[in-house]
């Protein structure tokens, strides 16, 4: 086998990762939005980020450069919502924002800390 299709094997896995980590933490802060106005302006504020997950993520060999770019995409969203849970001053974003931190999949996938 390639290198290249081993290497596009690692991103297409990396972003099924991703796009999990995103789904878990919009999950819980949804869970919160009648309960907590911070989560709703986080929740609010990833609406472009929700539609993208509702679309299939089309996990076929298209070349390294463009997975590539989608894997970075999907790991800046991550970033981007953990900041504002973690910046929030929330006691409720800041459970939310724990529960990730310390999750398998979190650390496995975005941290790359194979545990």
């Amino acid at each position: 086998m390639s290198d290249n299709i081993v290497q596009q094997d690692i991103l297409l896995n990396a972003i099924w990762g991703y796009r999990k980590v995103i789904s878990e933490l919009l999950y819980k802060i949804y869970g919160k939005l009648q309960t907590n106005d911070e989560c709703k302006t986080i929740f609010g504020e990833s609406e472009s980020i929700v539609t993208l997950l509702q679309d299939d993520y089309d996990y076929s060999y298209i070349g390294c450069g463009p997975i590539l770019n989608d894997a970075i995409k999907y790991k800046k969203y991550i970033s981007e919502i953990m900041s504002r849970l973690k910046n929030a001053g929330d006691h409720c974003c800041n459970t939310i924002y724990n529960e990730c931190l310390n999750s398998y999949i979190y650390q496995c996938y975005y941290l790359e800390d194979a545990i």
